[in-house]
């Protein structure tokens, strides 16, 4: 069975979900189906567009490309991943974010690298750093980075709501908000914001708001300056 990108469905399930260190067979099973651009999408930095040019991305860069090349090279006698596995799951880590599409290996060997640069193992620490650094922190600055929007700038409320001049904002920010927390979410980021957006906003525009609005007459809105305005066109 093949899968998105050409996985095979049943290592993703594997690679995302297993906990006992004894599956790390399974992986030996499943890596020759894979390529590194393969193994690229699981990662948050190492081959992508958008990051920053700073010494805490080029450090997770270097730490998922460490965790590719070792994946990628797995066999029965050379097994790099095993003890580190051995190490996070003892360390009560193996149900830490298991549902967050980062395959636990991963995690293994970010657990790894956090308590070998700090010179002591902290699980509470690394909770926080792999959640606030590694999973939002530091990823591009995409978090803060709004300018591409036209109503949507980071609020964690709608400031539209009950806006009697641009009535349609409010529905406007709703939507690219939603756009941009599912950007965030992507596992693939190698499409850059600003394009992702402008294919999302086209598509929005000519496909989604005309669909909402049917007309058997046609739809004489004009879509794109009552997106731009908040008030129908």
């Amino acid at each position: 069975m093949r899968a998105r990108f050409g996985i095979p469905q049943e290592f993703i399930d594997k690679v995302y979900t297993y906990l006992d260190p004894r599956m790390v067979d399974q992986l030996r099973i499943w890596h020759t189906f894979l390529s590194k651009n393969d193994l690229k999408i699981f990662c948050r930095y190492y081959g992508k567009k958008d990051v920053k040019n700073d010494p805490e991305t080029e450090t997770l860069i270097k730490i998922e490309k460490f965790w590719v090349d070792a994946t990628e090279a797995l066999t029965e006698e050379k097994d790099t991943l095993k003890g580190m596995i051995q190490e996070y799951t003892s360390a009560g880590l193996n149900e830490f974010e298991q549902y967050d599409k980062v395959p636990i290996s991963l995690k293994a060997v970010l657990f790894n690298r956090y308590c070998k640069y700090n010179e002591r193992i902290d699980v509470e620490d690394f909770k926080s750093y792999y959640k606030n650094v590694y999973i939002k922190g530091v990823f591009s600055g995409i978090t803060e980075d709004y300018s591409n929007y036209t109503w949507y700038k980071g609020e964690k409320e709608n400031p539209y709501q009950g806006d009697q001049e641009r009535p349609l904002a409010a529905q406007f920010w709703e939507y690219e908000r939603e756009f941009h927390l599912n950007y965030l979410d992507r596992t693939d980021t190698s499409q850059s914001l600003a394009d992702a957006y402008k294919l999302w906003k086209a598509e929005l525009i000519h496909q989604h708001l005309p669909g909402k609005s049917p007309n058997p007459y046609g739809d004489p809105t004009d879509w794109e300056n009552t997106f731009e305005t908040g008030r129908k066109y």
